[in-house]
Formats: C-alpha cells, sequence, structure tokens
C-alpha cells in the first residue's frame, strides 16, 4: 500500500482475523451449492453482490487501491462493484425509511386482532399482547387449523 511499517502490520493482522470468517462463508456458500439446484434468491444474489471483487483478487488487485492502471481491464469489475454497493445504500437507506416510519406511525399500525398473521393456531388464538396465564379455559382443539375452538 505504501504506507509505514505499523500501518502494514495493523493490516497484516486485521486480514489475517478476517480470513477465517470469509474462508468459512465461502466454503459454505460452495456447499450449499453443491449437488443442489441453484435458485437465484436473495442470498444467491447477494453471493454474485461480490463475485467481482473476488474475480479482481484473483487478477491482482490489491484492497484499499487509489488509482490503478486502466490497462488492466479492471474497470468494469469497478463499475460492476459500484452498482452493487450502491444497490446496497439504497436499500439500507430504505430499511431505515421504513423503521422510522414503522416508529413514528406505531400507534395507528399496532394490531388490535390478536392474530396478525392470520396463524390459526393456539399462539394466535389469545389476545395480543397474551395475558400472563396462558387461557383462562383450556381449549379444545380438535384439528389442526384452529379457527373453531371450543372455549
Amino acid at each position: 500500500m505504501g504506507t509505514g511499517a505499523n500501518v502494514n502490520a495493523f493490516f497484516g493482522i486485521m486480514t489475517m482475523i478476517i480470513a477465517i470468517p470469509t474462508g468459512v462463508k465461502i466454503f459454505n456458500w460452495l456447499f450449499t451449492m453443491y449437488r443442489g439446484r441453484i435458485h437465484f434468491t436473495t442470498p444467491l444474489l447477494w453471493f454474485l453482490a461480490f463475485m467481482p471483487a473476488y474475480v479482481l483478487g484473483l487478477m491482482g488487485a490489491t484492497r484499499r487501491l487509489d488509482h490503478y492502471e486502466t490497462s488492466t481491464g479492471w474497470h468494469p469489475f469497478f463499475v460492476l462493484i459500484c452498482v452493487g454497493v450502491l444497490s446496497i445504500v439504497i436499500g439500507i437507506i430504505l430499511q431505515n425509511i421504513q423503521l422510522l416510519v414503522s416508529i413514528l406511525q406505531r400507534k395507528q399500525n399496532r394490531d388490535v386482532t390478536g392474530d396478525p398473521w392470520n396463524g390459526r393456531t393456539l399462539e394466535w388464538a389469545t389476545t395480543s399482547p397474551p395475558p400472563h396465564y396462558n387461557f383462562a379455559v383450556i381449549p379444545k382443539v380438535e384439528q389442526r387449523d384452529c379457527t373453531i375452538l371450543d372455549f
């Protein structure tokens, strides 16, 4: 990187600490896909928002690079990584906006039915929030779907 020995030592140690979880992550991805049917769901797409960085590493790009030669052919990969980073930032911003809206509108969005997920099980057959006791009268369950309960 062209920095001093102390900075290089710090980043070298940090790289070694990060290497083990990264290896576990990569092998987890590989063994997850081994002999399986690949579905392009969010986790796999996340693995693909990382592939250009791994390809650049194999091509010789170093981390924390402030400039690079244009003759290396790395520019399309860096642009793809930039698009991925922007999509992640947009997602984080939207998630934070949703969290803020949920906090600000919690009174009018509060569930009053006791079953916000239409669960139809005993957990949702009581009020929300549930009382300290389970049920005043033990319900008689005659089928798996608990829409008909005999209290």
